[in-house]
């Protein structure tokens, strides 16, 4: 009897342990779906950016950053695109596509906490933290980068 039941203890443990991994499989796997859709979506938002701006910009998101436990499944392309969209506005102007390709050359978006929405440009690289909350992203952005160069 105790035979039988260390072989179904060994049975079970080995059950679990396989559940776990292909559920961790699976999660990461999601995971991996999210971002290369998201990426995908960003790269061609980026390609029209730099159409319209005549420049070469590059372009991603800090991934690191990024927590779906606090943040949900949201689109974090559609955050993103803020930045791509107050460039354009830039660039439509007559002095601005010059302005973009001397000072923007690459962007970076990341995610942060409620309340955290902050846009910089350093060196050349426009961080913009997406807040999830936080209304008017590319009013937001236009208005510092308009402040700003």
């Amino acid at each position: 009897m105790a035979q039988s039941r260390k072989k179904l203890a060994a049975c079970v443990t080995a059950a679990l342990i396989a559940a776990v991994g292909t559920t961790a499989w699976s999660q990461t796997n999601v995971d991996q779906q999210y971002k290369d859709y998201h990426d995908s979506r960003l790269q061609a938002e980026l390609a029209a950016t730099n159409e319209a701006c005549g420049s070469q910009i590059a372009a991603g998101f800090d991934w690191p950053t990024y927590r779906e436990r606090v943040m949900g499944p949201t689109n974090a392309y559609a955050y993103c695109a803020s930045t791509f969209t107050a460039l354009r506005h830039l660039c439509a102007e007559p002095s601005g596509q010059e302005t973009v390709r001397q000072h923007v050359s690459r962007i970076v978006c990341a995610f942060g906490e409620s309340g955290t929405r902050d846009v910089s440009l350093k060196d050349g690289t426009l961080a913009f933290t997406i807040d999830w909350v936080s209304p008017g992203n590319v009013e937001f952005i236009e208005a510092y980068l308009r402040g700003v160069l």
